[in-house]
């Protein structure tokens, strides 16, 4: 996995989780887990790390596809990034 792979695949990870655990659109189908749930999807550490593994395991057995489907993923993680840096600092246009 060359650095660049790597990096691909932690930023789609992270927006995988994020969307999993965190994001508002998903909040109202975690409502319905049990708490147990709920509590480990909104952990970065708990379930963050089988996020990662999917990702990895899916370059393992498809790199090319799992590349693909990484760069939209990655994409928003960096568009989210930007926008909460943008928004803390101000928008310069305005």
């Amino acid at each position: 996995m060359t650095p660049f792979v790597f990096v691909l695949v932690a930023l789609a990870a992270y927006r995988t989780w994020k969307l999993i655990g965190d994001d508002d659109i998903t909040a109202p189908m975690r409502a319905r887990l049990p708490v147990a749930w709920h509590a480990f999807l909104a952990c970065p550490w708990c379930a963050g790390f089988y996020v990662v593994a999917g990702w990895f395991a899916a370059w393992e057995l498809w790199p090319d596809g799992a590349e693909t489907a990484a760069v939209p993923f990655a994409a928003a993680t960096a568009v989210g990034v930007l926008a909460t840096v943008q928004n803390r600092l101000g928008d310069p246009g305005e």
